[in-house]
């Protein structure tokens, strides 16, 4: 897939499901004083347009080609992560990833009902993509155009991806970063063989838990596929109440 500036971002995902367009690539257009953008304009909305549901669909029926990546790529399930570096070797791209929502369940866990236990290690992904034929970091001018960056994106957050295309030899993504101190957001567009996910923040987890809640971390990835993320106390405490519900099933 060549990319190039004259390119716009829904004509490179023509599957735009609501984890880009109904979030920070929507409302950067409803924002702007010009309301001729073409991407606002009823019928491309409604030719690229799918619904969560169907998005969804899509993303299973590639559990296999997946694999363990399903559990963190697809369904924006590292929402507001930090992204603190992107190291490039041969045609591998690392994105270390400090996994943001685990953090936040973990801190109201120790602070609700378990008080002495302490965090002492950051809940940490490495994210490879393995064998990039395409790697395109853009922002969008006010013409709706991409725009090449030549920097590597470092200490930004996570916001959404978006996977396109899927096939033997190919995924293509599209991930939304947010730059921490302007909030501008960027887009990495790339094309790799395979997603190969290291997951540090699960031995993280299992050290810091080790009597109930030690399981609660695979329960709340699968919570992740099933529903947008809050960064509200509210969610976490859903979350551990319908963790023990479950493990009062799972026993009786």
């Amino acid at each position: 897939m060549q990319i190039d500036k004259q390119k716009k971002l829904y004509e490179l995902a023509p599957m735009l499901s609501p984890s880009i367009y109904e979030t920070e690539f929507n409302k950067q257009y409803k924002a702007r004083s010009d309301n001729n953008a073409q991407i606002l304009d009823k019928d491309i909305f409604e030719s690229n347009y799918i619904s969560e549901s169907i998005y969804k669909i899509f993303i299973n029926s590639n559990k296999k080609r997946l694999g363990k990546a399903i559990n963190y790529i697809g369904l924006s399930q590292l929402y507001r992560s930090t992204i603190n570096s992107i190291d490039v070797s041969d045609k591998t791209y690392t994105l270390e990833i400090e996994d943001k929502a685990t953090t936040m369940l973990a801190n109201i866990i120790i602070s609700k009902k378990t008080p002495d236990i302490k965090l002492s290690k950051k809940f940490m992904l490495k994210v490879k993509f393995e064998n990039v034929s395409c790697f395109s970091v853009n922002k969008i001018d006010n013409k709706e155009e991409l725009i090449k960056q030549g920097e590597i994106i470092n200490n930004t957050n996570y916001i959404r991806d978006q996977l396109i295309y899927i096939d033997d030899k190919n995924i293509e993504l599209v991930i939304s970063t947010e730059d921490h101190n302007s909030g501008e957001v960027r887009y990495i567009i790339l094309v790799c063989e395979n997603i190969i996910v290291e997951d540090t923040a699960k031995e993280t987890w299992k050290e810091t838990f080790t009597s109930e809640y030690s399981m609660l971390y695979d329960y709340f990835l699968n919570v992740k596929k099933l529903c947008h993320i809050d960064y509200e106390e509210w969610f976490y405490l859903d979350v551990i109440e319908g963790f023990q519900k479950f493990l009062d099933d799972f026993l009786s």
